[in-house]
Formats: C-alpha cells, structure tokens, sequence
C-alpha cells in the first residue's frame, strides 16, 4: 500500500475542535475530491475512539460510560484496528493526506506511552506525521470551561487543578503536551498553533486550520454558519 501522510488536530479543550470536527464531517466528498480523508471508523465526527484505543482501561471505560458505547475498552480497540485498517486500504489512490480530530488526544493521552500506542497503530499506514493542536491562554481556557459547567447548573465545580499535582493529567500543561507528543511522533512532526482571533489566519479558526492542513475553501456547515 502506498504511504500516506497522516494530520492528528488533537484539540485541545475548548479551541473550537467541534467546529472544525462538523466540517471535516461535513466534506468527507469534497475531500476526497482535494487528495484528503477523514475517517468515520473513529467516530462519525469526533474521533474519540483513537483515544479510548491509546488510554488505559480505567480511562478508556469512562470515556466510553460518558458517550454511552457499548463495549469493553478491549473490544473497542480490537474493532478500531479492523475497521480502520478496511477504511484506510479502500482509500482511492489519489487520497495522499488523511485528517484525525479528536481533543480527546489532549486531554486523556497522559504519558508517552499512550501516545506511542497511536503511533504504532498508524505506523502500518503512514509514515509522516502532523500533530495539529491548538493551545488557548489557560485562564481563557477556564473561564470558557466555566461557563460550560454554568449553562449545565454545575455551579459548585472546582475547575483549577489541585496544588499538590494530585491530578493524573494537568489540562493546563501545554510544555507537558507537547512533550508527550513530540517525544512519541518527533518534535518536528508538532504544529502548535495559538488559539487567537487576532492569530488566526484571516482572522477566522476555519480558515486557520484549512491553511495549517493545506486544504482548499470548504462550505461551512449551517449550524456553524448561523
């Protein structure tokens, strides 16, 4: 099978990942039509279950409660590999890029190893890799959060990690994220990008994102358009 180059946008949290995610969905056509795929064995939209298949058991069962998945971590994995490894092999010839986009990436991937585990996953189709994460100021990134937690009546949460660094995995960490990731993929495979109207190109998170990925113009989705 020919190599393909392979983009990961691993968020993170609150970057507008659903945005990007429901017009990936949406122009699974166009595309193609481009030399570009986004795979639906991962999740029709947001391709959570890269992350169930890299994460620990503890961390993958919650993901899986959380989105209402039936089965075990172990028989996702094991379906992800199959049926990725079907979707990839029926790709035409002329698809040379194929896009994941899951910010369950960021913030459940919490070692190396887990990330490795993508890697050798993926290694079977591709050999150049692109990990595309948008990083948000961090008290930016809480606020946004808060206000999440506020519209769903969750007015008591604590939302900043606690001081003893009891937390598994510090959302506030990017050095540690792009660590993580740099050390499974290589540095030079990272595209932090700074999630910022005024560094956007164009000013725009779509357009920002179709320029770090090489994609031409792609209609946006009307929920996203209103």
């Amino acid at each position: 099978m020919r190599i393909r180059r392979a983009i990961l946008h691993i968020g993170t949290g609150k970057t507008g990942s659903t945005t990007i995610q429901n017009l990936l969905a949406a122009n699974r056509d166009r595309l193609v039509a481009q030399g570009f795929a986004y795979p639906v064995s991962p999740g029709r939209r947001n391709h959570l279950q890269l992350a169930v298949f890299a994460s620990d058991d503890r961390r993958a069962a919650r993901m899986l409660r959380i989105t209402a998945q039936a089965g075990t971590p172990g028989f996702r994995r094991g379906r992800l590999a199959t049926e990725l490894g079907a979707e990839l092999a029926a790709l035409p010839d002329a698809v040379h890029t194929v896009i994941f986009s899951s910010e369950h990436l960021a913030n459940q991937i919490a070692s190396v190893e887990d990330a490795a585990r993508i890697k050798a996953l993926l290694d079977t189709w591709f050999d150049d890799y692109c990990i595309l994460v948008y990083l948000r100021r961090q008290d930016e990134y809480e606020v946004s959060l808060y206000s999440t937690l506020l519209r769903a009546g969750r007015t008591g949460a604590a939302i900043l990690p606690p001081a003893d660094g009891a937390r598994v995995l510090d959302r506030h960490d990017w050095a540690g994220l792009l660590d993580r990731w740099g050390a499974a993929f290589g540095r030079a495979a990272l595209l932090p990008r700074i999630f910022d109207r005024g560094a956007f190109v164009g000013g725009d998170l779509l357009a920002d994102m179709r320029a770090a990925c090489g994609l031409a113009a792609l209609p946006v989705p009307e929920e996203e358009a209103a």
